[in-house]
């Protein structure tokens, strides 16, 4: 994946010989902010199979690169009878209702400051402003938000059974909420 897509720019300095692409490293890349330690092209969970009970992924799989990789990893790390739990928002989510359902829990409260001084409306902008952006992202295709449907198919094909999906977040639900057993 990176080798057809990354610019000479993306790779440090110190990197920026012709890497074969067996090679290359995330330990080569440049970021600002960002590590994602320092992984070959497997990017595999370093962890040992039959390893854990439960495994939970609360609004991930829709910003990883490749989730039918990442949720073939959680079954193979886990126990026989273990569960994971995922959930993502849904794809035609409305982000008002997150938006007001936050406002009437401020309302409720009074708006009474915290040690700070602050009433918690600018954290209702700040929330307003994030979602927004996410939708945005989703929309231009960066991001993936599933349906109900598409969280079964994605647990169904990595093996799992006892699929169960639950609406979540707010009424009406913004996400959904998935269970399954290895």
């Amino acid at each position: 994946f990176l080798a057809r897509r990354i610019e000479e720019g993306d790779l440090r300095p110190e990197s920026s010989r012709e890497i074969p692409q067996h090679e290359l490293r995330t330990s080569n890349l440049v970021f600002e902010t960002l590590n994602f330690g320092d992984y070959d092209r497997s990017l595999g969970f370093q962890f040992p199979d039959d390893c854990f009970t439960r495994i939970v992924a609360s609004l991930f799989i829709s910003y990883v690169f490749n989730p039918q990789y990442a949720v073939a990893e959680f079954h193979r790390m886990l126990k026989l009878g273990g569960r994971v739990i995922m959930s993502s928002l849904r794809p035609d989510g409305d982000i008002s209702v997150m938006f007001t359902n936050f406002i009437t829990k401020l309302q409720r409260h009074e708006c009474a400051e915290d040690e700070k001084g602050k009433t918690g409306w600018g954290d209702a902008l700040t929330m307003l402003n994030e979602a927004a952006g996410l939708m945005e992202l989703e929309e231009d295709g960066v991001f993936k938000f599933y349906t109900a449907g598409e969280l079964e198919t994605l647990l169904s094909s990595a093996g799992f059974h006892s699929i169960e999906i639950q609406p979540g977040m707010g009424n009406p639900p913004q996400a959904y909420i998935a269970i399954a057993r290895k």
